[in-house]
């Protein structure tokens, strides 16, 4: 992932881009600056975790209930997001503006973690978070995984 029009970020510029992020109102207008600032960023939207994704579904719905006046609107896939590379400008751009849309009601995730379902469009794991969860894997959500079911379930 890289910025539209790389250039030298100091912390200055980084701070002036988190600040105007965090004055944008609308999370139609906050998708068009992003967009514009990283244009390829976005790789998928759906309107919800598969059935299979219980635990998933209700920590969104537990972070929205901490979002005063947040509604629940979509899940937002970007493109490769490295969440260990804190202390790159980029990610402290990404990480604004991906607090914001989930203050939003958004819910934002990586495509290193979730994917879309080849036959519904919700959302599935990938095989690389299955094999980190010890998982089986299936780029559908048709196919029912018994041990993927069982792992949210409390003892």
């Amino acid at each position: 992932m890289t910025l539209k029009n790389p250039e030298t970020l100091s912390n200055e510029k980084v701070k002036n881009w988190v600040d105007k992020i965090n004055t944008i109102e609308d999370p139609d207008d906050m998708m068009s600056f992003v967009k514009l600032t990283f244009p390829t960023i976005l790789c998928g939207r759906s309107p919800g975790f598969t059935k299979h994704l219980q635990l998933f579904d209700k920590n969104w719905e537990y972070i929205l209930g901490k979002c005063p006046h947040s509604v629940k609107r979509e899940i937002l896939i970007i493109r490769d997001f490295d969440y260990s590379c804190c202390n790159d400008p980029e990610y402290s751009m990404v990480n604004s503006f991906m607090s914001v849309l989930t203050r939003w009601g958004y819910c934002v995730r990586s495509s290193t973690d979730i994917q879309l379902c080849k036959k519904c469009n919700r959302v599935i794991l990938t095989e690389l978070m299955c094999n980190k969860l010890d998982v089986n894997y299936s780029n559908n959500c048709c196919f029912y995984n018994k041990k993927l079911s069982n792992l949210y379930k409390k003892e």
